[in-house]
């Protein structure tokens, strides 16, 4: 987990939905979240509280350094990620399928 640096990395959208806030720089496609996690949509692998904005790690793009976070979409209980090699990422509350 990394904590958010606010005074190095600009952010091109801050999503706020319900009990869940998102900072997404589209530059580096860098994706920190925050928020009340009961349904695990802040996507760090705890059902957990989330006070401190903490990093989300995507799997494969490491390997992968041109495939970046793009935006992001915020549902009730779940978040989608699009990257921009069209690469789509789920997480959360899946009780009906929205996660895919």
């Amino acid at each position: 987990k990394k904590e958010m640096n606010y005074e190095h990395v600009e952010y091109d959208d801050i999503i706020h939905r319900d009990h869940l806030m998102i900072a997404l720089s589209k530059s580096t496609g860098l994706v920190y979240i925050s928020g009340e996690n009961k349904f695990g949509e802040c996507g760090i692998g705890i059902k957990k509280r989330v006070e401190t904005p903490t990093q989300v790690f995507f799997p494969g793009l490491a390997q992968q350094p041109e495939e970046k976070v793009t935006t992001i979409s915020v549902g009730i209980n779940h978040v989608l990620a699009r990257t921009n090699q069209g690469s789509v990422y789920s997480w959360g509350c899946n009780k009906f399928g929205q996660c895919g």
